[in-house]
């Protein structure tokens, strides 16, 4: 990836990227790598993270954690001089359950007597406010980023936390107090300085220490979800075992760098994914699903990012002209070599209505190969649990085929039919 630099930030970004401490952060994995293009005036060259992914994708986990690295980066940051002049999860993206710095140019040489950390509102409203509104206001990541990009300010918190949630020492030294200070001043504050560089250090890293132990009393728990447990009860043992078995022979045959997993459930698949080496993004729309699936891919070093997204209503573009960050579709599209698309298909047809060959269609866009698809026939308990109801569009579902929508954009590679013949998994071929 290219960027160019202000001309009068050149000498700065050049000194900052020879500097021991700018070496020592990329060797930590903390901050993206950078080099100067030494043909081309302002011009700079950081390696790509190849699948992007926003905040309001994310599970509570991956904020938390990106609040962590912000604060990790400060600190180490704060002795060789520097800091950051914008503290935003934008800032952060995700290598697989490894989440890195990008924004080079928000490390800044700090005033040696600044006593103030001036992105401290910053990362009040896009870290600890949004997760004090997921943990005790009821809210959900996507609901807060999707239309606020720069977060929650203290007004808004103190609309979303009401009762007995204002009683909490975190909440009211956070929200109530800077929103009282805020009073009359018109949210203005002054640069303090300190009576010298240590006591300013002394100050900052004080502060550092304190928006710390704030982050860890919202790091979000291991909630537990009925759907954890719902793909186990829908197979039979030996049904398990042979889609197992199917997933591992058709990963051999496809050899996949890249893995996108559309209702990855329990992840079960992506691991399985990870394991024979693929990068895997991991879609589902429980967010304790896919905390879930990112705690455990963090346990074993798995390169799989596990984003909370409805494939059904998936991310859109967002920012000006909704090209600042981009729509997954847009993202996704022709990016991965295999496409799973395991016990979602039945969803998407009965819940949602969207017609058979539609959804096929999405999976031929997607992929750049081949797609691992399961079919769910009426005669599956799991189909007819989701179709009381839904006459019109179980009838519609039965007069088709599902191997003959399959073939007119895929040729069939392999098929099985599960135990009970109510189930069966195609490994398809892009035509």
């Amino acid at each position: 990836m290219l960027r160019t630099v202000h001309p009068r930030r050149r000498a700065e970004i050049v000194d900052l990227i020879h500097s021991p401490i700018f070496q020592s952060l990329v060797n930590m994995g903390v901050l993206n790598n950078c080099r100067e293009l030494q043909n081309e005036a302002n011009l700079f060259e950081q390696p790509r993270i190849w699948f992007p992914s926003f905040p309001q994708e994310w599970p509570p986990e991956m904020l938390h954690d990106a609040g962590q690295i912000t604060l990790d980066l400060s600190e180490k940051l704060l002795p060789a001089g520097y800091w950051l002049k914008d503290a935003t999860p934008s800032n952060i993206l995700y290598r697989g359950a490894k989440g890195i710095f990008i924004d080079l140019l928000s490390i800044v040489p700090r005033p040696p007597k600044a006593a103030m950390w001036h992105a401290y509102a910053q990362f009040l409203q896009t870290f600890l406010y949004p997760l004090i509104a997921v943990k005790w206001g009821g809210l959900e990541l996507d609901q807060i980023f999707t239309t606020r990009r720069d977060g929650l300010s203290p007004e808004q918190m103190a609309r979303v936390i009401t009762g007995s949630g204002r009683l909490r020492m975190s909440v009211a030294e956070l929200i109530l107090l800077p929103r009282w200070m805020s009073r009359g001043t018109g949210g203005t504050y002054s640069v303090l300085e300190a009576k010298s560089a240590p006591e300013a250090d002394f100050v900052i890293g004080r502060l550092y220490r304190g928006l710390r132990k704030h982050l860890k009393s919202v790091k979000p728990a291991a909630p537990e979800s009925e759907k954890l447990h719902y793909d186990a009860e829908s197979y039979t043992p030996a049904q398990r075992d042979a889609k197992r078995a199917f997933v591992t022979r058709s990963l051999a045959h496809c050899k996949p760098r890249r893995v996108l997993d559309i209702g990855a459930n329990t992840g079960e698949f992506s691991r399985m994914a990870a394991a024979a080496g693929a990068s895997v993004v991991a879609i589902d729309n429980d967010p304790a699903v896919v905390g879930a699936i990112y705690r455990r891919a963090q346990k074993e070093d798995l390169e799989i990012l596990a984003l909370r997204l409805d494939i059904a209503r998936p991310t859109a573009g967002t920012g000006w002209e909704n090209r600042e960050q981009a729509s997954f579709l847009e993202r996704a599209g022709e990016t991965f070599d295999l496409i799973l698309m395991l016990a979602v298909v039945h969803h998407l047809v009965l819940t949602e209505g969207v017609p058979l060959e539609r959804v096929i269609d999405l999976a031929h866009r997607l992929t750049a190969r081949y797609v691992l698809i399961e079919e769910v026939t009426e005669q599956d308990p799991m189909f007819q649990k989701l179709a009381r109801g839904r006459d019109g569009l179980v009838s519609r579902y039965a007069g088709i085929s599902f191997r003959a929508i399959c073939e007119l954009q895929f040729e069939i590679l392999d098929v099985e039919e599960l135990q009970g013949g109510s189930r069966r998994l195609y490994l398809l071929r892009k035509k």
